[in-house]
């Protein structure tokens, strides 16, 4: 039986509305859903990614737009789509597939 894949909902701290805050949560969740994937926290800072990254074994981190993005990022990281998962991000050049895990901070 394959292993859950572990899931952080990353919300950032600038959605200070309640409204878009609630909207990005559930997009993402319904996502993670989809996807069967194991939710195991909301990160509302960078920070806070890269200590959840520190201190579990993180399989994905989904957010709701690309823009959300910290542009110096490195772990495997999807964006919550309507259409199923996962999209893949625009990149330029090749990118190898990472393997099994993805690179601890």
């Amino acid at each position: 039986m394959p292993t859950a894949i572990v899931a952080v909902i990353y919300v950032p701290v600038a959605l200070l509305s309640a409204g878009d805050y609630a909207d990005a949560l559930a997009r993402c969740h319904t996502y993670c859903t989809r996807c069967d994937y194991t939710v195991i926290g909301i990160a509302r800072t960078w920070t806070e990614v890269e200590e959840a990254y520190a201190r579990r074994d993180i399989g994905v981190l989904v957010v709701d737009r690309l823009d959300h993005l910290d542009p110096n990022r490195e772990p495997r990281i999807e964006v919550a789509t309507p259409a199923g998962r996962p999209v893949a991000e625009p990149r330029g050049g090749h990118v190898a597939r990472r393997q099994r895990r993805a690179n601890r901070l």
